[in-house]
């Protein structure tokens, strides 16, 4: 890779951060950003759905052991808190608080080797850009050592991230299950369903009792009906449990998408806070960089002229990049309206270089330049808007 094309890729991943919107969009993420978001919200946010699953088998495992028959003597609280420590609330959503540990320790290392590569950038577009350029000739030589030094000081941070920011809300969730309202009336579920149970032994019982004393039933005519009362009660006492186990599952399953998306939601908001802001802020300091495709295109002058002793391309590409360079900077000072000039320098770029790149069919450095063009003339005019 030549000189230039290293300073006009270095170019293109500054831009690509200035490119994001305010820090007042919550809703929007730099490229960078949004790619580590994807990874977390495909792979570690799995960890919540596993930790469910897991609450889910020791809840089953609980009620599949005969444990809870023991409540048939009464045992009422003492089987069911049995039930809440053991196969609810001990060790709940042990997967998701270990993953989040876990990410908030990417988050760290994703954030100091942004800003280190992007440090490297710096250094390397100022290398190899000559002073003469539009893009170093708008740049305040102390304002991009200033950059390059504040990425660095962000790339040596220790945590840049709490490591258990994440995890904060997986303990929450803990805490919320053992107090939310299903759990807390486990025990009156229970007791009202044993309640029953005995209630239909009884009515058995006197029914058997009471069909051999007055109506002349056989014995063992109405000890079978007893029985078969009893057997049903068993069997609605076992539907009765199955009930309060799908209704543990339906709570469980409510609470790990409520988890998810408040998980989601904090991740994002740390890449915002954390890595797009400081970054973002480091960068835009560099007043140069919101000359950059004018230096790309001065550049690709330059190179068309020393490839192919092409006096169009370099006037073209001087020309182009001094009108670019003119545009944002008065687009910089003055009202939104102002923004729809480079918009429209950068759309007719664009345009040009896209001919030329479908043409040639080289990335360099036509392509380049119609795709970062389109990416600031898309820029401006949402800044116009």
């Amino acid at each position: 890779m030549t000189e230039n094309e290293a300073s006009a890729l270095a170019a293109s991943r500054l831009c690509a951060f200035l490119d994001k919107t305010d820090g007042s969009d919550l809703g929007h993420l730099s490229l960078p950003s949004k790619r580590i978001q994807d990874d977390f919200e495909a792979g570690d946010l799995g960890t919540v759905d596993t930790s469910v699953g897991a609450i889910k088998t020791r809840v089953r495992q609980w009620f599949a052991s005969g444990k809870i028959w023991q409540s048939l003597f009464m045992r009422v609280y003492e089987v069911s808190d049995t039930l809440i420590d053991d196969a609810i609330v001990d060790r709940s959503f042990e997967e998701a608080d270990l993953g989040m540990v876990h990410a908030a320790g990417r988050l760290n290392e994703s954030l100091k080797r942004i800003a280190f590569e992007l440090a490297n950038e710096i250094d390397s577009l100022s290398s190899t850009l000559s002073p003469g350029t539009v893009a170093m000739t708008a740049s305040d030589p102390s304002a991009v050592l200033a950059a390059r030094n504040a990425l660095r000081a962000l790339a040596l941070q220790k945590e840049p991230v709490n490591p258990f920011r994440l995890a904060r809300n997986v303990w929450a969730a803990r805490k919320q299950l053992a107090q939310s309202d299903i759990v807390e009336n486990i025990p009156r579920h229970i007791h009202i369903s044993l309640v029953q149970f005995w209630s239909i032994h009884a009515a058995a019982l006197a029914g058997a009792t009471a069909s051999t004393l007055y109506l002349d039933a056989p014995t063992h005519v109405a000890m079978a009906g007893g029985l078969g009362v009893s057997i049903l009660a068993f069997v609605w006492l076992g539907r009765r449990w199955a009930q309060l186990r799908t209704s543990l599952y339906e709570h469980l399953d409510s609470q790990g998408a409520f988890l998810r998306t408040e998980l989601a939601a904090t991740h994002k908001s740390v890449l915002q806070s954390e890595l797009d802001s400081p970054i973002s802020a480091c960068v835009k300091e560099i007043t140069g960089l919101q000359c950059l495709v004018a230096a790309l295109v001065a550049v690709g002058g330059a190179v068309g002229y020393f490839k192919s002793s092409s006096v169009a391309s370099l006037v073209s590409g001087l020309a182009f990049g001094a009108l670019i360079s003119l545009s944002v900077q008065l687009a910089a000072g003055n009202s939104k309206s102002y923004s729809l000039l480079p918009a429209s320098l950068c759309l007719i770029l664009c345009l040009v270089m896209g001919g030329r790149f479908l043409d040639s069919k080289k990335f360099m450095p036509a392509g380049m330049v119609a795709a970062t063009s389109l990416v600031m003339a898309v820029r401006y005019a949402l800044k116009a808007v």
